[in-house]
């Protein structure tokens, strides 16, 4: 998309349920640093990308039974 100069943005489901913390990471890596997507990203757990490295244009919102906290 990138290529085509279309603007979109990427939704990421529930993204650690299903890898591990280096394919996390990997594939943020990738998503994020490298395609510069606007991206959107729901888990239940926080993923250690978010925790371990310093990211100052990442936004985090904490949903509890559909309320904004």
């Amino acid at each position: 998309l990138n290529d085509k100069q279309m603007d979109c943005c990427l939704l990421i489901d529930d993204l650690t349920s299903e890898l591990d913390s280096d394919k996390q990471r990997q594939l943020l890596n990738k998503v994020l640093d490298k395609a510069g997507l606007q991206t959107f990203i729901s888990s239940i757990n926080i993923p250690d990308y978010f925790t371990k490295t310093n990211k100052t244009n990442v936004a985090m919102f904490h949903v509890e039974h559909g309320k904004l906290l």
